[in-house]
């Protein structure tokens, strides 16, 4: 379907998808089967206009060859961040960190979990220069209050 849709609407489709991008990644760890299958499609689904093309088809692999082992996740969040740090354009890699407070407030705790994985694999794979533009404290007062509760 993306190799299929024009490069204009391709590029409006990867910048409306890229904004899902997070939630995708983090719901493969949802405790509700169905959540966490939709989001697994999902991503395959959209993988392709986000230029993840070969991740797609391997995170499809192994979601099913490994779907009780824990090491398929963090891997494959790896690898996303992965390539996504290799491109000139750090749009989907700031998209990813500024969706990880809203995270760490789900009520799920493998989500809240999944969201500090994920963090912890964009600061080991993003530059010096790009880490420090970021703005960590969104971040840093979620891992404080990650529920949302007051103190």
């Amino acid at each position: 379907m993306a190799g299929a849709t024009k490069p204009v609407h391709a590029k409006a489709m990867a910048r409306e998808l890229g904004g899902y991008l997070p939630t995708l990644l983090l719901h493969f760890q949802d405790p509700s089967p169905d959540v966490a299958k939709a989001s697994w499609m999902a991503f395959v689904s959209c993988a392709p206009f986000l230029g993840l093309q070969d991740l797609a088809w391997e995170t499809e692999v192994r979601r099913l060859l490994a779907e009780a082992s824990d090491t398929w996740h963090p891997r494959l969040m790896g690898q996303v961040c992965g390539q996504l740090a290799q491109r000139k354009d750090p749009t989907l890699l700031d998209t990813l960190m500024r969706g990880l407070p809203r995270s760490m407030h789900c009520a799920q705790e493998g989500i809240r979990l999944a969201a500090c994985q994920l963090a912890g694999v964009l600061a080991e794979t993003m530059d010096a220069q790009r880490l420090e533009k970021l703005d960590w404290e969104p971040l840093l007062q979620a891992s404080q209050n990650p529920r949302g509760q007051e103190n």
